[in-house]
């Protein structure tokens, strides 16, 4: 008996042992397994934070990339006078960000000849643009101040590994209701500059764009994007005589060849100028016969398309087919162009049948853009573009095409455009710009036909009067030849920081156009515009 006590105590305290280690033990797998769950918790939740932190650097570093571009490789808030400044995100997101940018601009402008026109300037020479001495405000100078070039610009966009989707809108303040004047309450309304969206597909290589935006004609600074065109840093929004450009709708897609080459296609909305080629101001009793009963190449508005303004009968769109490369040195670019005109006549008269004439046109454009100095001290820009029924594309706006005297087809005139550019930025604070454009038309279907004269540039257009101040305008033809224009500018910024940018800019233009020769002579103009912006 004296054997089992021991026995029993040993059971009892071995049996609470176990039940303590047991415990003990069942706490430190219960611990560790929600330590583990919690380390695990905790792993997931950094993984989280790392994945959306790479997707933020991932857009910070596209937004970088396209803000360089925009500048050809410096800070856009520094150099980029004329473009939308990028101030401040709006939104921001592992997915989607949104941008806000644009600038305040209060200009003033000085022309030695009244155009009666806003911050965008006519080169052309017609009774609103370059004026000739027969136009009544010819001797009449023209001071202005505005604030309509002022632009808001809102950028969104997405990403999803290496794709982006993003859509933009620019606007300004130059459009003119019919209720707009300067008296009291100005009323201008708000104009489309750009609306687009954009899909890139950056592992494939691939970009889509559909919706208004800057032609597929105009010079990038680098590569083929939105965004990054070389628009020149003028104070006037007419930029200079021999720009390439428009900014109308399109469906533009892009293909990467490489990392320094890129090829594109873009169906751009048309829009031509078509001259008669005869009727009053050519000769006497020059009405055109063949085409007296009814000719037309433009036709009013209706519904949501002004009715006082004149829309060309287009069928087809403008087509534009270009490459660019950067080879390490430099930005090169060549593109085709296509066109299509249309006309139609009555012969007969009001109720007899209507014909449609039908032309195509085009040309050959291209340019380089070239850092002289290292660091965007000195860039060199060139552009050119030749062909028939261009006119469209060039500041000056010459006549696309004219009607042939016998069928009233249009007929496009050839045409040659080009520009020059140096542009300087000796300091982070100073931009110097000189900017040389021509363009130069040739006379077309210049015929005699019943001892009527028509075309484009027939030297027996009565020029007689154009010199004359009041003389009718059946004296003075004058149909544009050439245009050229030399623009020096610079931007200084007062201030750069994190609250935005605050610049000045001063330029002076001078133009001179010339008429082809007729009766009477080769008549030609000249015109002087000074500005000033604070922006």
């Amino acid at each position: 008996m004296a054997t089992e006590k021991p026995r029993s105590l040993y059971l009892s305290v071995s049996s609470i042992c176990l039940r303590i280690t047991l415990g003990v033990a069942a706490t430190v797998l219960t611990g560790a397994h929600a330590f583990a769950q919690s380390t695990d918790d905790q792993i997931k939740a950094l993984q989280a934070q790392i994945s959306q932190q790479q997707a933020q650097i991932a857009q910070q570093q596209q937004q970088l990339n396209q803000l360089a571009a925009q500048a050809g490789a410096a800070p856009a808030a520094t150099t980029s006078a004329s473009g939308p400044q990028p101030h401040g995100v709006l939104y921001n997101s592992a997915a989607v960000s949104v941008t806000l940018g644009g600038f305040i601009e209060a200009a003033s402008l000085y022309r030695n000849h009244n155009e009666e026109d806003d911050i965008g300037s006519k080169y052309n020479l017609t009774s609103s643009g370059v004026l000739l001495p027969i136009t009544e405000q010819y001797g009449t100078p023209e001071f202005r101040e505005s604030a309509r070039q002022s632009r808001l610009s809102l950028l969104a966009q997405g990403n999803d590994d290496y794709r982006t989707l993003s859509a933009y809108y620019e606007g300004d303040f130059l459009g003119a209701a019919p209720t707009a004047n300067s008296t009291e309450s100005n009323s201008y309304t708000p104009r489309i500059r750009q609306i687009y969206l954009a899909y890139d597909d950056n592992g494939d290589g691939l970009h889509f764009l559909a919706g208004q935006a800057w032609s597929l004609v105009t010079q990038e600074k680098y590569g083929m994007a939105p965004r990054n065109e070389n628009v020149p840093l003028t104070i006037d929004a007419q930029y200079n005589v021999g720009f390439n450009w428009s900014r109308n709708p399109q469906l533009r897609v892009v293909k990467d060849i490489g990392e320094d080459a890129h090829v594109g296609i873009s169906l751009e909305s048309p829009q031509a100028n078509i001259q008669a080629g005869s009727g009053a101001g050519y000769s006497a009793g020059n009405a055109n016969s063949t085409t007296a009963g009814g000719f037309a190449s433009t036709e009013a508005g209706n519904g949501l398309l002004a009715s006082g303004g004149a829309f060309s009968l287009d069928e087809l769109p403008d087509v534009v087919a270009k490459i660019s490369m950067d080879p390490g040195w430099g930005h090169y670019e060549l593109y085709g162009l296509g066109r299509a005109f249309h006309t139609i006549t009555e012969p007969g008269g009001a109720g007899t049948p209507v014909f449609g004439h039908d032309s195509f046109g085009g040309g050959i454009g291209g340019g380089v853009l070239l850092p002289l100095m290292p660091d965007k001290k000195l860039d060199l820009g060139l552009t050119f573009l030749v062909g028939q029924g261009i006119g469209r594309y060039g500041s000056g706006q010459m006549i696309d095409a004219i009607a042939n005297p016998i069928s009233g087809a249009p007929d496009p005139i050839p045409e040659a455009q080009g520009l020059a550019s140096l542009v300087a930025r000796p300091t982070k604070s100073l931009d110097l710009y000189l900017y040389g454009g021509l363009e130069q038309a040739q006379a077309t279907d210049v015929q005699t036909i019943a001892g009527k004269f028509y075309g484009y540039g027939n030297p027996n257009y009565i020029n007689t009067g154009c010199e004359t101040v009041g003389s009718a305008a059946a004296t003075c033809t004058a149909d544009p030849q050439s245009l050229w224009q030399i623009q020096p500018g610079l931007w200084y910024r007062m201030y750069q920081g994190k609250a935005g940018v605050f610049m000045v800019g001063a330029s002076y233009s001078y133009e001179h156009a010339t008429a082809f020769s007729g009766v009477g002579g080769a008549p030609s103009a000249t015109m002087s515009i000074a500005m000033l912006s604070f922006r």
